[in-house]
């Protein structure tokens, strides 16, 4: 049941004090943190606040093609040029079903990163997409499982009985009907990718709020229909495996060139309003790499010496990090170009062929510059 605010305003100050405390920002996002993406960062990423709530219970994201019979843990939505596949999909949050989460928000939004590929035409494509956005009951699926049992990766005929298409029938009250424009994708399987690091949302803020306000396990669905004008089609990373590896064939590739994305678990929602923080929560959001540290150990050291960065965060279109080794006349004795994905394990730096002294090892993640001085000693 809705609760009724009344809010008395005593000055402009109080005023923006009582806003700014209901616009607190939420993020459900399957073990976002744990992961260490990089949540902060922005253009390309995901740009969630820095004073976001994380809640990192399971999702489910899942996908059908009326056209195609398809059922997968996908997230597509809209059709193609000739209006026969009618993509619809669904998310089904742990966190955002739970009972002790309650409250109201303002707005809030599906969120996930574009995956820009190509199986006989592609994943993206311009024109308009016509969706009825709305909730449906999925208590009986979920309880089959055990709402702490939901593996990664579920289809949507895991958790319901009914066939994921414009035809479901959702709870009478909550739909909404969206337009969005298709994104233009890559051309062929040869053409690179167009949509590199770009997000795409879906408001839900009607759907979000009925689940706020109700007990069960609610799913919100995407439906398109078939023949109807939704000539456009979006296709977004939703692993919650977090096991995508990135493939090219002769005649598939089934991603982005280069993608915000290390994993392909990007599909989340983002909400803003007064929410209960009662779900495992964490208060703080990781920077894009502002507090990453560089470490070397031993130090001094003969005659080799680990290089390691700390809080590196995944994602961005940072791949590769360049260490560089200056002597103290400032020549670079050394250089190495390590993964991003390795450089918290940490790597070997051998000095056994140079003179005994100060060195300085220097790197750049980012807009960040890191140095710092080490001593050989012989």
């Amino acid at each position: 049941m809705l609760k009724k605010h009344v809010i008395v305003i005593f000055s402009v100050a109080a005023f923006i004090a009582i806003v700014s405390e209901a616009q607190e920002p939420h993020v459900f996002w399957y073990k976002a943190l744990l992961s260490g993406y990089a949540l902060a960062e922005n253009n390309p990423g995901p740009g969630i606040p820095s004073d976001a709530i994380v809640h990192e219970g399971m999702i489910v994201s899942a996908t059908y093609s009326n056209g195609h019979g398809y059922d997968l843990p996908h997230f597509v939505v809209g059709s193609a040029t000739g209006d026969w596949q009618a993509w619809s999909a669904a998310i089904w949050s742990k966190d955002l079903n739970d009972s002790a989460m309650t409250g109201r928000v303002d707005s809030a939004f599906a969120v996930g990163e574009v995956r820009d590929g190509w199986t006989e035409d592609s994943y993206n494509n311009t024109g308009p997409i016509h969706i009825k956005c709305g909730v449906v009951d999925v208590s009986f699926g979920i309880s089959m499982w055990g709402r702490n049992e939901i593996p990664e990766n579920t289809e949507w005929k895991d958790i319901s009985f009914g066939t994921l298409n414009y035809t479901l029938p959702t709870i009478p009250g909550t739909d909404t009907m969206l337009s969005v424009d298709g994104l233009n994708g890559r051309l062929s399987v040869n053409m690179p990718s167009s949509l590199d690091g770009q997000f795409l949302r879906l408001t839900i803020t009607k759907q979000v709020n009925y689940i706020l306000a109700n007990s069960g396990e609610f799913a919100i669905v995407f439906l398109v229909p078939s023949n109807q004008g939704s000539t456009g089609k979006f296709n977004l990373y939703a692993d919650e495996d977090r096991n995508f590896t990135y493939e090219k064939t002769l005649i598939n590739v089934n991603g982005s060139d280069n993608p915000w994305t290390e994993d392909g678990n990007t599909v989340h929602v983002v909400a803003y309003g007064d929410l209960t923080n009662g779900v495992a929560v964490q208060k703080k959001v990781p920077g894009a790499n502002e507090d990453i540290h560089l470490n070397i150990a031993p130090n001094p050291f003969n005659p080799s010496t680990t290089i390691s960065l700390e809080n590196v965060r995944k994602g961005g279109n940072i791949r590769n990090v360049i260490f560089r080794i200056y002597d103290i006349k400032g020549m670079c004795v050394h250089a190495f170009d390590t993964p991003l994905s390795k450089v918290a394990d940490g790597f070997l730096w051998k000095a056994a062929n140079l003179p005994g002294g100060v060195y300085v090892i220097c790197t750049h993640v980012g807009n960040k510059t890191l140095s710092k001085r080490v001593f050989l000693q012989k």
